[in-house]
């Protein structure tokens, strides 16, 4: 446990406690500009202010705690737009640079590690299929209600608006600063609302 946590926790609020300790270690860590992949377990243990064999009571190894940080970036799904409007699928995407943006270090890290580990990948992978089961859900009820054209492919449009989106989206918060942050949101918006959602009917 953390040095600076209280000692009248339950074992239970402890865990939680220490877990969100070696999260957090981890991430400043990454912001300070450490590659995950060169991380000591005893650099992260050292920065959560517990003893290095205390991590393992938590986390099996790096890859495990690489993929309590990989479920940390799920959030960024609810802030995702639930209606299609252009107005909200806007703020839905300033939300979502925002959310990113702060976690920059944790995405570029993930990134980096799911490049060569399999379970990484998947963890990753799986979290983008959440955004495109989505997509894929919105597209067909706005079929359904003849709002979008009948033969707009809806799982290849889902892929690419979600995947493509995720390469910008990584690409404006890890490479450039915030300043563009709106521009590229409406883009992303508008790109998605006229591609997709209204296109012309063929």
């Amino acid at each position: 446990m953390p040095a600076n946590a209280p000692r009248s926790l339950t074992p239970v609020a402890r865990r939680a406690a220490t877990e969100a300790a070696v999260l957090a270690a981890a991430e400043r860590l990454l912001a300070g500009g450490a590659s995950f992949t060169e991380l000591g377990i005893g650099q992260i243990a050292a920065e959560a202010g517990i003893a290095r064999p205390t991590f393992y009571l938590y986390f099996a190894d790096k890859t495990q705690l690489m993929l309590r940080l990989v479920e940390t970036l799920g959030g960024a799904l609810d802030r995702s737009a639930t209606t299609i409007e252009l107005d909200e699928l806007i703020r839905a995407y300033r939300a979502g640079l925002a959310f990113f943006r702060e976690r920059r270090h944790v995405i570029a890290a993930v990134l980096e590690v799911a490049g060569y580990d399999p379970a990484v990948r998947e963890a990753w992978n799986a979290i983008m299929q959440r955004f495109v089961q989505r997509e894929v859900d919105l597209l067909r009820a706005e079929q359904d209600a003849g709002r979008t054209p009948a033969d707009l492919d809806v799982e290849t449009a889902a892929e690419i608006i979600n995947w493509g989106g995720a390469q910008v989206i990584v690409r404006q918060v890890t490479m450039r600063g915030p300043e563009r942050d709106d521009i590229v949101a409406r883009e992303l918006a508008e790109h998605r609302y006229y591609g997709a959602y209204r296109r012309p009917g063929s």
